[in-house]
């Protein structure tokens, strides 16, 4: 069983900073999935010290001139593709999307928008999609692909950080596990 680190949008920054509560909870994994807006290098080298890290682009102007990371990338762990993306494209659909979603309290709804557009581009035989953006929880199967978001990596009022890890058996007659965490982060 491969164990798989997944989270995004840490932001880390003198407010936002890597908690012992999620060393903790990452502390067992193998590899370390992140899916954009990293925030302060200094922090950003904590998580590294945990276990390898794949990361991509976040939409931060600051992530752009500190990190150079790619806007998506595939990797192939236990025969599982996993597609990673921050999942915005700058469309303005995008931006539609997100604002509707927070101005009608629905954030199911900028999550959805994101996954149709990931569905037209993710590569084929994808097992299990990584995105981020939305700041929000969101994980969905769809056409036996698992869509996953793990929310934002820091709290506030009104919402818990999280991560999450995925369990991803050798043995193709068994099915990938689930498991989140929410923390309180101090800001």
């Amino acid at each position: 069983m491969k164990i798989i680190g997944v989270i995004s949008d840490t932001h880390f920054s003198k407010y936002h900073k890597f908690t012992s509560e999620m060393s903790d909870f990452l502390s067992d994994v193998s590899l370390i999935v992140h899916a954009g807006d990293i925030g302060d290098p200094e922090e950003f080298e904590k998580l590294k010290q945990i276990a390898p890290v794949v990361a991509v682009m976040g939409n931060k102007k600051n992530d752009k001139k500190q990190y150079t990371l790619p806007d998506f990338t595939s990797l192939n762990e236990n025969g599982y593709i996993i597609y990673v993306t921050h999942g915005l494209s700058h469309g303005v659909w995008d931006y539609i999307g997100y604002f509707l979603g927070k101005f009608l309290q629905q954030k199911h709804i900028s999550s959805q928008l994101i996954v149709k557009r990931i569905e037209r581009n993710m590569p084929k035989k994808t097992k299990i999609v990584v995105y981020g953006h939305t700041h929000y929880l969101h994980a969905q199967i769809r056409d036996n692909v698992l869509f996953l978001n793990p929310g934002a990596a820091f709290s506030i009022p009104g919402r818990l950080a999280s991560a999450a890890k995925l369990y991803l058996p050798e043995e193709k007659d068994m099915e990938p596990q689930l498991l989140v965490r929410y923390f309180l982060t101090e800001n």
